[in-house]
């Protein structure tokens, strides 16, 4: 018998299920920059779910440039920005990988974070390297005091992809970084 692993299917929120369904429906084409969405109440009765959970998933792609909301008018696709597809095509292999095999999501973060501190090392500024020691103090802080705080540890690792001056490797590493399994990320790895 050969060897294969199976990890339990993740669960997925109405939210998420949402959003996601929104999104495919962009990548299909089938939601084009300046459609209007349906209102919230039209979507619950769509979708049969709560107006809470509507508003969240709205939220969300709302936090992530995907739809704008404009008053008096209703909610809307935006326009698409030159980097638009690649993010949610990075945010959907990364959902693939997060179910097949942490390892090759915990490699591909290795590899992004070891080139943005090369680049960060070649680029940076005084000021972006204060801001760094800065939160990389609070992070040790927080450990000795036995409160980690995961948000800190990947703000280290952002301001780093930032400081690179490359907006889509701060990009890739945030999809990373979302996409790692709650028990993977209270190591802080």
């Amino acid at each position: 018998m050969s060897q294969f692993t199976l990890t339990p299917p993740r669960k997925i929120t109405i939210v998420e299920e949402i959003v996601q369904q929104i999104l495919e429906q962009v990548q299909m084409g089938k939601l084009q920059p300046g459609d209007r969405l349906p209102t919230e109440r039209q979507l619950m009765e769509i979708l049969n779910v709560s107006r809470a959970s509507v508003r969240e998933a709205l939220q969300t792609l709302a936090g992530i440039g995907v739809i704008e909301s404009r008053v008096g008018e209703g909610t809307f696709i935006k326009a698409m920005k030159a980097h638009w597809a690649l993010e949610m095509e990075l945010r959907q292999m990364a959902r693939t990988v997060h179910r097949q095999d942490r390892l090759h999501l915990l490699h591909a973060r290795t590899v992004v974070e070891k080139g943005n501190i090369e680049l960060a090392i070649a680029n940076g500024h005084t000021e972006q390297f204060d801001e760094l020691q800065r939160v990389t103090q609070a992070w040790i802080d927080a450990c000795r005091a036995e409160d980690v705080q995961l948000h800190l540890h990947d703000q280290i690792h952002l301001i780093i992809a930032e400081i690179t001056g490359n907006p889509l490797l701060v990009l890739v590493l945030q999809t990373l970084l979302e996409a790692l399994p709650e028990d993977v990320r209270n190591y802080g790895i």
